[in-house]
């Protein structure tokens, strides 16, 4: 009996719970104040995140413009290079038609006194004949020191020891 009366207390309590105008509800207030809090925290996370990729995309921006900049430069500065080198080019043409023009003798003058690099590279262009001519004008000493120079260069212009760069005969 003491069963039956405790049914009918739930039984008793459900319906009056069913005839009140208040929403069925679980769970208590304390959990749903925990949960109110737990909602509030992750919108205030996925704030923090929102902000956090906007910082991150200002950053990846500016660091696109920067890498564009060094994009920029980097063709400049092979841009100056190239017409360093025209230019260099050039300085060669007018010694190798100096020393073309000029007698032996005065070509071995000239040849001496000039810097090693400038001589391989206008040494080079010279007509054979004119080469030995000038370099028989030289002092010994000087005109195998260029012929060295000339030698070191067509060894190293690739691995079978022919160059890339002959001498013309004009």
């Amino acid at each position: 009996m003491k069963g039956f009366m405790a049914f009918a207390l739930i039984l008793s309590g459900v319906s009056t719970y069913a005839a009140s105008s208040e929403p069925a509800c679980i769970l208590d207030a304390a959990s749903v104040a925990e949960f109110k809090k737990q909602k509030e925290d992750l919108a205030g996370k996925q704030k923090e995140i929102q902000d956090r990729e906007g910082e991150l995309k200002a950053k990846e921006d500016a660091l696109q413009a920067e890498m564009k900049k060094l994009q920029d430069l980097k063709g400049e500065i092979a841009g100056i290079r190239a017409d360093q080198e025209k230019q260099r080019e050039a300085q060669v043409q007018k010694v190798v038609e100096a020393i073309e023009s000029m007698s032996p003798k005065a070509s071995a003058l000239m040849l001496a006194k000039m810097d090693d690099g400038l001589v391989a590279k206008a040494t080079e262009k010279l007509t054979s004949l004119k080469l030995a001519k000038v370099l028989a004008a030289m002092e010994p000493a000087r005109s195998a020191q260029i012929a060295t120079i000339l030698a070191a260069g067509k060894k190293g212009a690739n691995d079978d020891g022919k160059s890339n760069r002959s001498i013309s005969s004009k």
